[in-house]
């Protein structure tokens, strides 16, 4: 488990998980998560951080959809805000910006409302907060 957790970032979830399929007591798994938590294999705020700069950097997304992301896995709900939280706001708000313009000139509407929609909608996947998303639009040209 120490060259699982080694290659990169897990959370317990995952090691819960890859440990399932081995014929081991529940004791023993949460003992081997203490020893590699204590050996510094194991943190879930490194892991939270890693994700969500991850997330943000690579895939594009927005806080909320990370942060559903990092429930999905289990992660407490303080450490998931102290991972968003080393979002920068100045990237953040950079990358929403670039991403509607981006789909400003894919998306090809009459109606001004209907190409605020689509944009809006492309945007709220993303996981990006509906009020910026918003704001974002009406900055647009």
């Amino acid at each position: 488990m120490a060259h699982y957790c080694s290659m990169q970032e897990r959370a317990v979830s995952d090691i819960l998980l890859k440990l399932r399929s081995a014929a081991l007591s529940d004791d023993d798994k949460n003992h081997i998560v203490a020893t590699l938590k204590k050996e510094g294999f194991l943190d879930e705020a490194r892991y939270a951080r890693a994700f969500a700069n991850d997330k943000f950097k690579l895939n594009q997304w927005g806080r909320i959809k990370i942060g559903y992301a990092l429930r999905m896995k289990q992660v407490d709900s303080a450490i998931i805000e102290e991972g968003l939280e080393q979002i920068d706001e100045e990237d953040y708000q950079q990358l929403i910006t670039t991403l509607a313009t981006r789909k400003l000139k894919d998306t090809r509407s009459t109606s001004t409302a209907d190409r605020n929609n689509k944009i809006a909608r492309f945007l709220l996947q993303r996981g990006f907060e509906s009020d910026l998303v918003w704001k974002t639009i009406q900055a647009l040209p």
